[in-house]
């Protein structure tokens, strides 16, 4: 499973998710945050940007495990963005959601 911070990001991997294989995409970002919440049996999740003391918050285990850099996009979004393998949601996904969500 795939969560990524900006709407901008999960846009991006949605439309290329078919093609390449890739597992379900979520964002807290925006509208995307209500498109729909990751299962409460996901334990392990590729977050894209976010900062590691947020995450922390959240999860037992966050570790970085690759950076994403376009050089003709936006600081944050697509440029110079962290990749992070988060482990063990300290709380379900369905009670997490609705407090990592936002515009």
């Amino acid at each position: 499973m795939i969560v990524t911070e900006s709407y901008w990001q999960a846009g991006a991997l949605e439309t290329y998710r078919d093609r390449y294989g890739w597992p379900a995409v979520y964002s807290p970002s925006r509208g995307y945050g209500y498109f729909g919440t990751p299962p409460d049996t996901a334990s392990a999740v590729h977050y894209v940007g976010g900062q590691a003391d947020e995450l922390r918050k959240h999860f037992d285990a966050v570790t970085e495990v690759g950076r994403a850099d376009s050089r003709l996009g936006y600081q944050g979004a697509t440029r110079d963005v962290t990749i992070w393998w988060c482990e063990r949601p300290v709380r379900p996904w369905s009670q997490l959601w609705p407090e990592i969500r936002h515009l």
